[in-house]
């Protein structure tokens, strides 16, 4: 609104200057010193006023007076206004810049929300995803926040990644022998583990699908673990239980150590 002011000011002053012709000019296109006030040196991105029949007289809107005083006949009779945009493009660029400010004050909320968000709930992957493309549409440039979302984004996926490699080795672990089993078991992630993949999980920023399968997998744990103090509290052991048990804590392809003590109590082939 300023510079739309002081440009009426300035055109208000050629009108009684009777500048001789006015053309649009794209500044941007001509060299510098083509495009260089004669005067104060500065160079002109908006408009300017130069003489027609002599090569290198121009000057800024600022310095007018000085060029006709440099004119044979002291007026602007054979000088031309040179401008870039007309006072209604002047808004047209004004209503632009304001859908673009509102366009990256909306985008930033909703990237501070998303990172901020509760834990029930945060954003998934994807959700963190979209905000990058948003901003490689509408071209807001935020390089913190930018980096902070790829930064979620990796955290996240790095923990999926080891999430999913556990539950692989789970899916995959058939029963073994003595000696395959011992080696096997030195592979295996351990509770303490289980529960510190939970803790990570509650400080990423946004959700993962992976994250509800360690917790489901705790869960499934906890109440096995329950089943079997209450089985081994028994006056008389059920062989035929501690062998399912112990079969159902080899399927958890996790180091626990009730699956040994099942097998000491039922007398169960190490």
């Amino acid at each position: 609104d300023t510079t739309t002011n002081s440009i009426r000011i300035y055109l208000r002053s050629f009108l009684k200057l009777n500048v001789g012709s006015m053309e649009k000019e794209a500044f941007e296109l001509l060299p510098d010193d083509e495009r260089q006030c004669c005067v104060c040196k500065t160079t002109c991105y908006l408009s300017a006023v130069s003489h027609m029949n002599e090569y290198g007289k121009c000057v800024c809107l600022a310095h007018v007076d000085d060029l006709v005083e440099m004119c044979k006949e002291g007026s602007l009779v054979d000088c031309c206004l040179r401008y870039r945009y007309k006072l209604s493009d002047f808004q047209l660029l004004h209503d632009n810049l304001q859908s673009r400010a509102l366009a990256y004050t909306e985008w930033k909320i909703e990237v501070k929300n998303s990172l901020d968000a509760p834990l029930s709930a945060r954003p998934g992957i994807d959700d963190l995803q979209r905000l990058i493309e948003i901003a490689k549409e509408k071209q807001l440039r935020s390089p913190e926040l930018l980096l902070d979302i790829k930064e979620a984004i990796g955290e996240a996926e790095k923990c999926a990644a080891a999430i999913t490699k556990v539950l692989r080795k789970k899916k995959a672990r058939p029963l073994y022998g003595r000696s395959q089993r011992r080696k096997s078991e030195r592979r295996l992630v351990t509770v303490d583990e289980l529960l510190e993949f939970a803790d990570q999980l509650d400080n990423l920023a946004c959700n993962i699908p992976e994250g509800q399968l360690i917790k489901d997998l705790i869960a499934n744990l906890n109440g096995f673990k329950k089943r079997v103090v209450k089985t081994l509290c028994l006056a008389e052991h059920n062989i035929e239980l501690l062998q399912s048990l112990s079969n159902e804590a080899e399927a958890f392809a996790v180091d626990l150590p009730e699956s040994a003590l099942l097998r000491m109590v039922g007398g169960i082939g190490f």
